[in-house]
């Protein structure tokens, strides 16, 4: 879908264009005065700056909008190999802990990017869909977080530890959630349709108001193509598991290369 609608959109500016040329043709001689083309022209030039304003908006939210995820995922990354460095400085009680985070992280990576290189080992693997990973996998970081919670500390050193991993865990399973809750699509169909319409418009009047040769054409094709490519990323950024510019699996995989190393 996300390269559907900017080509349906590339589809209906030509036609809007064609329509307006072909109009120009049935107008009567008093319609097409340059006082008239040029009042519309006016008109026009209000309605192309106001969408021009709202097409950069929407394209820098969206964009926005997938750096976030981006950094959640790598606040993520860098949480489990902080928890994972004072599980190991933690000692024996801990390596049960380190073996639920590597598995879910490993299972993660694995539902989270299926089209994917998959990591080795044995995980839960689901059938392929698209979004970040099934909230079912939070089970394994629940019981983590509960294994830490009942970590016994025996020392100062022990019980400061324990305390700041209490704390990670903690903020693990918020952004885990938080990137879950947030990753799917948020476009705004009604408002993109308006958007489109008011595109229609402006081609349309640029054709009624134009002549017509090969270098008219090949500008309208040109301006058509150069409109509808924010299209498609607004739509591509606004999905950041799926499509073109999908949130990258290399923060996640960097972790679970940490929990593997001896």
């Amino acid at each position: 879908m996300d390269i559907v609608f900017p080509v349906l959109v590339f589809l209906v500016l030509l036609a809007s264009a064609w329509a307006g040329w072909f109009a120009r043709t049935k107008l009567q001689e008093r319609h097409t005065s340059h006082e008239t083309f040029d009042s519309i022209r006016l008109l026009m030039g209000m309605l192309l700056t106001f969408s021009a304003l709202v097409l950069g908006l929407l394209t820098s939210n969206a964009k926005n909008r997938f750096d976030n995820y981006d950094k959640e995922l790598a606040l993520l990354s860098a949480n489990f190999i902080d928890l994972d460095h004072r599980l190991r400085l933690y000692g024996a009680e801990g390596d049960p802990i380190r073996k639920d985070l590597r598995t879910y992280l490993a299972a993660a990576i694995a539902d989270s990017w299926p089209s994917q290189p998959h990591p080795a080992g044995d995980y839960p693997t689901f059938p392929q869909r698209s979004g970040f990973e099934r909230q079912t996998l939070g089970d394994l970081l629940s019981r983590a977080d509960q294994q830490i919670l009942q970590l016994k500390p025996a020392d100062d050193f022990h019980r400061e530890a324990a305390t700041r991993m209490r704390d990670i865990s903690s903020d693990i399973i918020q952004t885990r959630w938080q990137i879950i809750t947030s990753t799917g699509s948020d476009i705004s169909w009604p408002f993109l349709f308006i958007l489109a319409s008011w595109l229609a418009i402006i081609f349309g009047v640029f054709g009624l108001t134009s002549p017509r040769n090969g270098l008219v054409y090949v500008a309208v094709v040109m301006s058509a193509l150069s409109i509808t490519s924010p299209l498609f990323l607004i739509m591509d950024y606004s999905d950041a598991m799926n499509g073109l510019l999908q949130l990258s699996s290399a923060p996640m995989r960097t972790a679970l290369i940490h929990l593997d190393a001896p």
